[in-house]
């Protein structure tokens, strides 16, 4: 309305958004760069070890390019929205009031979106959990708690050969398990969730089944002790012995899984098996232990096949040494002093409780679900943010509705409901795009699942109820707040600007009082142009006086902008005096020591404002009142109509929404009058209230209104 061009307007939206996006990037990177060190530790030693982990400058660059191009495409539209605004609809909007069906309609659909996405990393992280849930459901078949591993791995020309190595492990596993506190020891060369050690084999008297391959199975090279130690029941035969050496018949171990495949239901005790590298020897199954997942937790148990040490030598063996109390810690250093004592020369690759190595193991699934986790937190609270933002604005906007509503007789539980309907109804639209979204996306998850299926009803459910929940709460605040909302209040501030109810002023003459004003009840809508005229001693000027907060003795009601003045303290009627009302006088009041930029910056100066910022508005002042020119004069070197101009851009330089002027034209003559009151029209278009006093009937013609004054009265 004041005349800014439109791309003006887009730049300066474009402007905002971007310092917000510039803030939004900052704190992101040190975000980033802070929580690196939090990432790596949660993350899986595969991830943690890596020598480049660190933040990329591409990436980063990226993310940056990424986020300009949101605020491009996210400031533009609404931008572009706003500078399309009726400018007659816009200045006559006075305050909330009802918002139209198409207004808001991509701050909804935005909302929508944030829940559907939400709800789709919401269902991902939901089903990654109950499959991390189902495998710490998962009985392993061994008892890892309470056990300290350590792995060795003989290296020099001392063991080269199989008799140094046999020798050894025997050795270290009969010490071991002589330590106080100990309750069984052994050893394997590959222990449980550490990796495949496959191994082809014959079985004799067995008749493969059609296209059935070469049996290929995991082996292991253990000690007697290992099955105890680590609680693997023997269910068959008997278990592995010291007498099992490389002078006696060959001899292994299998699992319920090797049976279930080759034998089911039949006795295996004495079977016969070659291995490849036995030269052609057989061996023979002495006894059957229970499965176990040794290749991993959400793996099923494979077939296994258990052979002594002492007959099937190799460098690399891990020692599993289980604590009578539970507590493998405490046996750190009595076991690396025995490998100590055993051979100094080899020292362990690593000591710890196996439990360690198990939450190891369990690493590469929980590091994922705790990413996606994370993130679904995220998206969630930005989702309670939208609602909350979306309903809270929505409130606002429908203030007068709410208002006439409760007058016309709705409850409390009738607005709450109103409001949060309509939050709800977003929410369910989200929730069901989402669940699209997160059934279809649930297909790239399957891999990495265990024990749930990408389509389980009772997560999606869950996630749905989670999300629903989140929109109650976050919609219910704004709606407990719209409930409290003042009819009264709502209804005036659509449109009023200032109330005067039964307002009367008397000053003391004699024994006796004299009324100045008597009974005024006066409503000045936001927007209006009002005129008060009346014949000297009318109280138009008492009037004004008490408009602009001047005048505190009267006795009524006075409401400006919705504050009820006479409630007010004095420093609050202050504090709302300088945010409302500008003042145009008759004898212009400039002060005469300073200059025409020094008189405009003068108001400036009581609000707080830095120098900067006072001297972009008077900048902006002295160009918009065409007064550059002159910004260095003092007022005694410009003419009536110029002092008035300063007076005018002094009291309108903060953008109050109320101009009252006392006999603005008073002491102009024609023409510079006209100019006066031809800026005021103006300043009205733009929104700006005016009040003036004024005897003449040609400027009260550029009013909307006229409110006439005698003896203190209004005039009907």
């Amino acid at each position: 309305a004041l005349g800014a061009p439109r791309a003006r307007l887009v730049r300066q939206l474009l402007t905002e958004s971007a310092l917000l996006a510039l803030a939004g990037t900052v704190c992101g990177v040190l975000l980033s760069i802070w929580s690196l060190d939090l990432l790596l530790a949660a993350a899986p030693e595969s991830i943690r070890h890596l020598a480049d982990v660190r933040l990329d400058r591409a990436v980063l660059g990226f993310a940056a390019a990424l986020t300009a191009l949101t605020t491009v495409l996210f400031g533009l539209v609404p931008a572009l929205h706003a500078t399309r605004t009726n400018l007659v609809d816009g200045l006559k909007d006075g305050g909330p009031g009802t918002v139209g069906p198409s207004r808001g309609r991509l701050r909804r659909a935005l909302v929508v979106g944030q829940f559907a996405l939400s709800l789709m990393l919401l269902a991902g992280a939901g089903l990654l959990l109950r499959s991390f849930a189902e495998i710490l459901r998962v009985r392993p078949g061994f008892d890892g708690g309470g056990v300290l591993a350590a792995r060795v791995t003989l290296g020099g020309n001392r063991y080269d050969r199989d008799e140094a190595q046999q020798r050894y492990w025997t050795e270290v596993v009969r010490r071991a398990a002589a330590l106080p506190g100990v309750e069984a020891a052994g050893a394997i060369s590959s222990p449980p969730l550490s990796g495949r050690g496959d191994w082809s084999y014959h079985i004799e008297g067995y008749e493969p089944k059609a296209g059935e391959t070469f049996p290929d199975d995991q082996l292991r090279q253990v000690t007697p002790g290992y099955f105890r130690a680590m609680r693997i029941p023997l269910h068959q035969g008997r278990d592995l012995s010291e007498s099992d050496d490389a002078k006696s018949p060959l001899v292994l171990m299998v699992n319920d899984a090797w049976v279930r495949r080759f034998f089911p239901g039949q006795d295996v005790i004495g079977r016969r098996l070659r291995l490849g590298g036995d030269k052609g020897k057989p061996r023979s199954i002495v006894g059957v232990v229970g499965d176990s997942h040794d290749l991993g937790l959400d793996e099923p148990s494979p077939p296994m096949l258990f052979v002594p040490h002492a007959q099937l030598a190799t460098s690399r063996m891990t020692l599993m040494v289980r604590a009578a109390g539970d507590r493998p810690g405490a046996l750190q250093q009595p076991v690396q002093a025995v490998l100590a004592e055993v051979d100094r020369g080899q020292p362990p690759d690593w000591t710890t409780p196996f439990e360690d190595r198990i939450a190891g193991a369990l690493a590469p699934r929980r590091f994922p679900l705790q990413l996606l986790g994370v993130f679904a937190a995220l998206a969630l609270v930005l989702s309670a943010l939208g609602i909350y933002g979306v309903t809270a604005y929505g409130v606002t906007q429908r203030t007068r509705e709410i208002g006439v509503r409760i007058a016309i007789g709705a409850q409390r539980r009738d607005v709450l409901r109103m409001v949060m309907v309509g939050a709800v109804k977003l929410a369910a639209v989200g929730v069901a795009l989402g669940l699209c979204g997160a059934l279809i996306g649930a297909r790239l998850l399957s891999s990495q699942l265990y024990g749930v299926g990408s389509r389980d009803p009772l997560t999606y459910a869950a996630m749905s109820a989670l999300l629903a929940a989140v929109a109650l709460v976050a919609s219910w605040l704004p709606a407990r707040r719209a409930t409290r909302v003042d009819p009264m209040v709502a209804l005036r501030t659509e449109g009023s600007m200032i109330r005067l109810r039964n307002l009367e002023k008397a000053v003391k003459q004699g024994s006796g009082q004299l009324f100045l004003l008597r009974r005024i009840d006066l409503t000045i809508d936001r927007g209006d142009f009002v005129t008060v005229m009346g014949p000297s001693g009318a109280g138009k000027s008492t009037l004004l006086a008490i408009l602009g907060l001047l005048d505190a003795g009267w006795i009524g009601e006075y409401e400006l902008m919705g504050d009820r003045v006479e409630t007010l303290s004095a420093k609050a009627r202050g504090e709302l005096g300088k945010k409302t009302i500008g003042f145009v006088f008759q004898q212009y009041h400039l002060l005469d020591g300073l200059t025409v930029a020094e008189n405009l910056e003068v108001p400036l100066s009581y609000r707080g404002l830095s120098s900067k910022e006072r001297q972009a508005l008077v900048a902006d002042a002295l160009d918009r009142f065409r007064m550059v020119g002159k910004k260095d004069l003092y007022p005694t070197q410009l003419s009536g109509g110029q002092q008035q101009l300063v007076g005018v851009a002094r009291a309108v330089i903060a953008k109050p929404p109320l101009l009252l002027a006392d006999e603005p034209t008073g002491n102009l003559h024609s023409a510079q009058a006209e100019e006066i009151m031809q800026l005021f029209t103006e300043l009205n278009r733009a929104g700006t209230t005016i009040v003036q006093v004024t005897h003449s009937e040609k400027n009260a013609s550029y009013g909307n209104r006229i409110v006439r004054l005698r003896d203190g009265w209004i005039e009907n």
